[in-house]
C-alpha cells in the first residue's frame, strides 16, 4: 500500500465494443470498492465506495480516483455517511479525489454526507478534469457533525475545495471554508438555521437557462417543506446546485430528486434507484 495514504480506491469505466464495463477496479489500505451493483431499471456499471474502518481517524490521508473513458458510462456511491473522528492532536485528516471524464463519456457520483465528530479537522479536495461533450452529475454534503452532548457544529475546522478543470483549464471552482470557532455557522451565508448542506454540479453541453428554468418549476412542485435550494449557471453549460435542511435524509431526497430530473433531461435515463432507505 502506498505509504502516503491510508486508503486507496480506483475505478475506471471503459465502452467496449458498445458494452459499458468498469475495468481497472482496485483498492487498498482502509478503501474498498463494492463489486457491481445491480440497478433495476438499466444496466449501467455502478459501484459502491466502503470504508472499513467505519471512519476517518486523525491524520488519515485517501484518494479516490476515478476515469471514464471515451463513450464510457458510470455510477459511483457511497455505502454509507462519511465519519471524520475528533482530532485531539490537531491532525488533519485528509480526502483527495480526482476525477478525469474524457470525450462522450458520462460519470453520476451520487455521495452521501460528511459527519465531522466533535473536535475533528477535515480537509477534501476534489479535482474534476473532463471534456466539453462529457455529462457530470456530482453531489457532496456535509452536516452540523456529531458529538456526545448533541450540540451542532463543535468540530474544529472543514474544508472543502472542488476545482473543475475543461480540457486541463480551470472553469469553476468552489472552496467551503466552515470554522465554527470563528463563525456562527448558523447565520445567513453559511448553514442559514439549517443543519445539513448539500451540493451539485450538473455540467453538460445540453444545460442551459431553458433547461435551469424547467429544473426549478419541476423541483419546487416535489419539493418538501422545510428545505430550501438554489441553482445558478455556470460559465460553461453547467449549474451548481445549494440544498440546506433539517436532516441528511431531506438534502439527501432533494439531490435524488434533482439528479433524476437531470439524468431523464440530459441522458434520456429513467429514475435512479440505488436501494437507500432515504430514496
Amino acid at each position: 500500500m502506498d505509504k502516503e495514504f491510508q486508503g486507496i480506491a480506483h475505478i475506471e469505466f471503459m465502452n467496449r465494443e458498445g458494452c459499458l464495463v468498469s475495468d481497472k477496479v482496485y483498492n487498498s489500505g482502509n478503501s474498498k470498492v463494492s463489486s457491481l451493483i445491480d440497478l433495476d431499471h438499466e444496466r449501467l456499471p455502478c459501484h459502491f465506495l466502503i470504508g472499513m474502518g467505519g471512519g476517518l481517524v486523525e491524520g488519515e490521508k485517501y484518494l479516490l480516483e476515478i476515469k471514464v473513458g471515451r463513450d464510457a458510462r458510470g455510477i459511483v456511491s457511497s455505502q454509507a455517511p462519511t465519519y471524520v473522528y475528533k482530532c485531539d492532536n490537531n491532525l488533519t485528516t485528509k480526502q483527495e479525489t480526482n476525477i478525469n471524464i474524457e470525450k462522450n463519456g458520462v460519470l453520476e457520483y451520487i455521495s452521501d454526507a460528511v459527519i465531522p465528530y466533535k473536535d475533528s479537522i477535515y480537509h477534501q479536495i476534489v479535482d474534476i478534469n473532463l471534456d466539453e461533450s462529457s455529462v457530470l452529475i456530482y453531489s457532496d454534503g456535509i452536516t452540523s457533525g456529531w458529538s456526545p452532548d448533541q450540540k451542532k457544529f463543535q468540530y474544529k475546522q472543514v474544508k472543502i475545495k472542488t476545482n473543475v478543470y475543461m480540457d486541463n483549464i480551470l472553469v469553476c471552482s468552489d472552496f467551503i471554508l466552515l470554522n465554527p470557532v470563528e463563525a456562527d455557522l448558523t447565520s445567513i451565508g453559511y448553514f442559514e438555521g439549517f443543519s445539513n448542506y448539500g451540493s451539485m454540479l450538473i455540467i453538460s453541453p445540453d444545460v442551459d437557462k431553458v433547461f435551469l428554468e424547467d429544473l426549478r418549476k419541476n423541483v419546487n412542485q416535489l419539493k418538501e417543506d422545510g428545505i430550501e435550494w438554489g441553482a445558478s449557471l455556470l460559465e460553461v453549460p453547467g449549474l451548481s446546485v445549494r440544498v440546506l435542511g433539517d436532516s441528511d435524509q431531506m438534502v439527501q431526497k432533494m439531490i435524488m430528486l434533482i439528479a433524476n430530473f437531470s439524468r431523464q433531461r440530459l441522458l434520456n435515463s429513467s429514475h435512479l434507484s440505488l436501494r437507500k432507505n432515504i430514496y
